[in-house]
């Protein structure tokens, strides 16, 4: 409210600025995988530390009278990259966990109630739904298909239901329905395969002396995983239910990577499970993904070369598309939204186990987008992730394959970031280009990454500016914001140039905001950035000093 002034003085009028221009996170990581459990199932959840993440994600089991906690398992790279993006340095990043997400997508039909009918002799046979229903239903007992002690068909009806019948139903040899006489209780059932109905086993209403009490639940069963105790490879790690679909997941239903659709502040997109997929389906995955952060325009993506492209010209021909029946997509766009490194890396493993299991290797993007947090916390979002300092890996004990300094020109010219030993310096990420190739403009990864840092600080601090009146007052301050924001860039070293405006310019006024444009309400901004490009070759030049003739 205005102040009245009536007497003289000195009046203060507090004037409110138009919002200032924040910078956006660049180092959110968002991973999409298969968990040890089914909890959170294509759900994005955020996590700090990779305790958050054991305690969300890992499946807890009984055995031998012991609680067992299960974090890493060799069904998924998942737990092993995650663990690697906090050991390198990162500091927050979703999961979207995919195990379970088939059941999800197709659950079973609605099950019956529970019914309850008499066997012939003393014992009861109940019927029990998993999901209690509604509704009458009647059960029916007839002679089974297959003569044999037990045997026996059960149809059940609904209200709401088609009629199920169930054949040869089992139950064990010497274990039929006690008579009258009988001193012995319950009876067990050894086969009822369905999703919908389960048997369970009461006692003989009798009163005798039982051997066992209460009812038992058979269900279907699935053996165990068998938990590898020997030194994981790259070819340990296999799940024969990853599917491809359940990764990308349906963007009408907001699953799998689709799960980070209405999440702004990811930043890098990470799917190492996709080198677990069919080797016929990876190229189309990755394509998708690739397209995925193309198409947003606010996230990279941090691919690994699958694990069975292991030479170097293997890693080429998988980004490039080369060489692949069927014809695989290449992971090539010149706009360079991805990069992809390569080889798989050697780690500790880090899963807690007496004696201590062996190293194994993983896929690389878990330290690399770690590596990608430190990076930019230390130095900026304009400096590349690579060489003997902010590329280097110390979790990594090696390589798994070493090429030499030829086959490294090559995969650098296609697109692939080496990962490789140096002598007194240790593992360290080696490459620091997009997928865009090396005629484009978006060739680094530190170019791509500062102006998606750019475009998303200016477009989400410019919200204010929606529904202002269009003049050359709000021109102004759109120019004197974005300056101040540009400035401080160019000062961190992000910019190239003797002064500001050198490195950077502004356009907003009457040419490119003309009055047809003003009356359909549009309101452009022109902004020209001069990118620092890293020394990427080092070109020392040495000649001989000729000393004059005495």
């Amino acid at each position: 409210m205005a102040t009245q002034r009536t007497a003289p003085g000195v009046y203060i009028v507090e004037q409110q600025q138009s919002p200032m221009i924040t910078g956006v996170g660049t180092s959110t990581a968002g991973f999409v995988g298969w968990a040890a459990n089914q909890q959170y199932v294509n759900e994005s959840k955020l996590i700090t530390n990779f305790t958050e993440f054991t305690q969300a994600y890992s499946e807890v089991t009984t055995q031998d009278s012991k609680q067992v906690t299960t974090t890493f398992t060799s069904k998924s790279c998942l737990a092993y990259s995650v663990y690697s993006f906090f050991q390198r340095g990162g500091t927050q990043c979703y999961i979207v966990n995919i195990n379970g997400a088939a059941q999800q997508n197709n659950p079973p039909a609605k099950s019956l109630p529970a019914v309850t009918f008499p066997a012939k002799g003393a014992g009861q046979l109940i019927f029990t739904a998993k999901k209690a229903g509604s509704g009458n239903i009647t059960v029916e007992v007839s002679a089974p298909s297959n003569t044999g002690p037990g045997l026996f068909n059960v149809k059940v009806t609904g209200a709401s239901k088609s009629p199920v019948t169930y054949q040869n139903v089992g139950i064990s040899k010497g274990q039929l329905p006690p008579d009258s006489n009988s001193t012995t209780n319950g009876l067990t059932v050894t086969e009822f395969h369905n999703d919908d109905v389960t048997l369970a086993v009461v006692g003989s209403t009798k009163e005798v002396t039982p051997s066992a009490y209460g009812s038992q639940i058979i269900e279907n069963s699935t053996p165990l995983p068998h938990k590898d105790t020997g030194s994981k490879s790259d070819d340990t790690f296999s799940n024969p239910d990853m599917d491809s679909s359940l990764l990308i997941g349906d963007e009408t239903k907001g699953t799998g990577l689709h799960a980070f659709d209405v999440i702004e502040d990811v930043n890098l997109i990470l799917i190492p499970d996709l080198c677990l997929l069919a080797q016929d389906k990876q190229a189309s995955a990755y394509s998708q993904v690739v397209n995925y952060c193309t198409q947003r325009g606010d996230c990279f993506f941090i691919g690994d070369i699958p694990a069975q492209s292991s030479g170097y010209q293997d890693a080429i021909n998988f980004v490039k598309g080369n060489d692949s029946k069927p014809p695989a997509p290449t992971l090539l766009n010149e706009l360079g939204f991805a990069a992809f490194y390569y080889p798989w890396i050697q780690v500790n493993n880090p899963e807690v186990a007496y004696p201590a299991k062996p190293p194994l290797y993983i896929p690389p993007s878990g330290a690399v987008a770690g590596a990608f947090a430190a990076t930019d916390a230390s130095r900026g979002v304009f400096k590349s992730a690579a060489g003997t300092t902010d590329g280097k890996l110390p979790s990594a004990l090696q390589e798994q394959v070493k090429v030499t300094q030829t086959q490294l020109g090559l995969l650098n010219q296609n697109c692939v970031n080496d990962i490789r030993t140096l002598t007194g310096k240790g593992v360290c990420i080696w490459g620091a280009v997009t997928n865009a190739g090396e005629a484009s403009e978006w060739k680094y990864i530190a170019v791509r990454r500062l102006f998606i840092y750019v475009e998303q600080s200016i477009r989400q601090s410019s919200a204010w500016i929606v529904f202002e009146p269009n003049t050359p007052k709000l021109w102004g301050t759109i120019t004197r914001n974005i300056t101040v924001f540009l400035t401080s860039l160019w000062q961190e070293g992000a910019l190239f140039g003797a002064t500001a405006q050198d490195a950077f310019f502004i356009k907003v006024d009457e040419e490119n905001n003309p009055p047809e444009e003003r009356r359909k309400g549009n309101l452009t901004i022109e902004i020209g950035l001069a990118p620092v490009f890293p020394a990427e070759f080092i070109i020392i030049k040495i000649g001989q000093k000729v000393l004059p003739a005495e």
